[in-house]
């Protein structure tokens, strides 16, 4: 496995249990005026889900932006 690529919101609940697993690790930035994370090894991806069931909004945008980027979807 290369690095744990992960998403946590303000509160960082996601952030705590990445911290936990004691790999190596980067987190896709919160705010869009953040310079966007490129990935340049494999990855396993964690986020947190949102939307209770409803299919809108339940990836966050900062996700789906990341993986939007074809070379980070490549190495997923």
């Amino acid at each position: 496995m290369g690095i744990v690529v992960y998403f946590s919101s303000a509160t960082g609940n996601t952030r705590r249990f990445v911290e936990k697993l004691g790999v190596p690790a980067a987190r896709i930035p919160l705010h869009p005026k953040d310079e966007p994370l490129r990935v340049t090894d494999e990855y396993v991806l964690v986020v947190p889900t949102y939307g209770g069931g409803n299919i809108k909004g339940a990836v966050p945008k900062q996700v789906i932006k990341f993986l939007n980027d074809p070379d980070n979807r490549a190495l997923c």
